[in-house]
């Protein structure tokens, strides 16, 4: 029997308004904002929006303007779990079959949403991100605990998620991917270089900016604190990192809650918390 999930009964245009609506609820996420980066007529988004309501995806604020549109609980698990096929989809077509981004890029917008749940639980065994987060015990990091090459540094997949959630964040396209991670006698540290932000207005003017200031949570007193930059790279302490491990007993992810701030055009944006989320599945890291 096909197990269920929560993208059920949803087509694969509903399914891109939500997880475009996803993505701009942190900024843009109106009637005009939602019609031009889908290339659509107001009034055809203006009637999925009210369809996706009427579904319990979402819910929108009349009171202003432009219509602002917000995803309910419901609509959040659904945007969580696209985004968890695609990255998991994406990293087939790159790591396994070796396809360009591009190319990637393209087959999994096209994937959106119709990868069946036993095709999900085998990418997952296969690359282990996030596998049986259940059970998954947090801890502190220790720079002891880990092993790497002898120059001690290799690059790691990662990604920025909206805080306390599997979200892709929009803070995650202002950094060059991988990062590179170092741990040696000298330094322990997360090297992430930032890169050119672009964003398109809800007036369809296309801006530039990059990201102006990040801080990261201190795990003993729970404040944030200014991450070190020079010349556009950050790097960020590995002694703040908390990692997780699977139910075997290998480290599956490493995370780190950010607060950062980027500048576009002549806006500074306001700041925003959000999880650095490292891929260490990808490493031979091993508990001594």
């Amino acid at each position: 029997m096909k197990q269920g999930t929560v993208l059920d009964g949803f087509t694969e245009a509903q399914l891109k308004y939500i997880l475009i609506i996803s993505a701009l609820q942190d900024s843009c996420a109106t009637l005009t904002g939602v019609a031009e980066n889908l290339g659509v007529k107001k009034p055809s988004a203006c009637r999925m929006i009210y369809q996706l309501k009427d579904m319990g995806v979402l819910k929108t604020d009349e009171s202003m303007r432009f219509k602002r549109v917000f995803l309910t609980d419901l609509g959040n698990s659904i945007a969580a779990t696209l985004e968890h096929q695609k990255y998991m989809t994406y990293r087939l077509l790159i790591q396994t079959l070796g396809t360009s981004p591009e190319l990637a890029q393209r087959q999994t917008e096209k994937l959106l949403g119709k990868l069946e749940p036993e095709v999900v639980s085998l990418l997952e065994r296969k690359f282990g991100y996030f596998a049986d987060e259940v059970s998954c015990k947090e801890q502190g990091y220790d720079a002891n605990h880990m092993q790497s090459a002898e120059d001690g540094s290799t690059l790691i997949p990662f990604k920025i998620v909206k805080a306390g959630t599997d979200m892709i964040s929009m803070g995650n396209k202002g950094f060059e991917h991988p990062c590179r991670l170092v741990f040696n006698n000298e330094k322990q540290e997360i090297v992430l270089k930032a890169k050119n932000i672009f964003y398109k207005s809800i007036l369809g003017k296309c801006l530039y900016g990059k990201l102006s200031s990040m801080k990261y949570k201190n795990r003993e007193t729970n404040e944030f604190q200014e991450v070190l930059c020079t010349d556009s790279i950050y790097r960020l302490p590995l002694s703040e990192l908390n990692y997780k491990y699977d139910s075997q007993g290998r480290i599956v992810t490493g995370i780190i809650r950010i607060m950062a701030r980027a500048t576009v055009g002549v806006f500074h944006m306001a700041e925003a918390e959000a999880d650095l989320v490292l891929d260490l599945t990808a490493v031979d890291i091993s508990i001594r």
